[in-house]
């Protein structure tokens, strides 16, 4: 989830990485005031991130993890 802190997420990349995660899926954007958490996850990791979700309606709420979205959500351009 964006809303947890580096460390937990750290904790829980750590924790899942037994049963071979081969990407990332990037959780309550809309709910995060910030992203700047998930660099050291990404940069530790070295997963891709494949999904974006930003709302509570799901299957709805998920999009695909593009570059220029994921840049914009970062900078606060782009929250919806």
């Amino acid at each position: 989830s964006s809303v947890n802190s580096a460390k937990s997420l750290s904790r829980t990349a750590e924790d899942f990485s037994v049963v071979g995660t081969t990407s990332l899926v990037l959780t309550k954007l809309d709910e995060a005031s910030g992203l700047g958490n998930l660099l050291p996850l990404l940069r530790s990791t070295k997963l891709p991130l494949s999904y974006l979700t930003n709302g509570q309606n799901v299957p709805d709420d998920i999009e695909p993890a593009e570059r220029r979205r994921l840049a914009r959500v970062v900078l606060g351009l782009d929250v919806e």
